[in-house]
């Protein structure tokens, strides 16, 4: 599923505490949004959410380096320094964590950070304040 150098630690219930920035980092948006924008990706990789919370939020996988340039609103960006829980192997449905679109052969698949932004984008409509182009 990762690198060597940044495999998962066990947790709680069979998820697997993964330090985020090696192989790729994560996009974190509200279940709403992050469905909305999951229909607007040609090309989505792995996504997990968490209904565990209060406030259920999509967690997307994108190419390392993102976390360090990612300007987009209500979204929080996770790079080198932080971890996330992943669900369990082969859990496809809820409660708790579990993946929306599961690895691919084992292995966590990436969406387009720039994909990823323009389908937030869209979803989260015009932003006050924003200036049009």
């Amino acid at each position: 599923m990762t690198s060597s150098e940044t495999a998962p630690s066990p947790g709680v219930a069979g998820t697997r505490l993964a330090p985020v920035g090696g192989d790729w980092d994560v996009i974190q948006v509200g279940r709403f949004y992050g469905l909305q924008a999951l229909q607007r990706l040609a090309a989505p990789g792995s996504v997990t959410v968490d209904g565990a919370v209060t406030a259920p939020t999509l967690s997307f996988f994108v190419p390392p380096g993102t976390a360090g340039v990612w300007r987009a609103p209500q979204t929080i960006a996770l790079g080198p320094a932080t971890h996330v829980s992943l669900p369990p192997d082969g859990k496809e449905a809820p409660p708790g964590l579990w993946w929306l679109i599961p690895p691919r052969d084992g292995e966590i698949t990436l969406t387009s950070a720039d994909a990823l932004r323009l389908a937030l984008e869209i979803s989260f409509g015009p932003q006050p304040g924003a200036q049009a182009s």
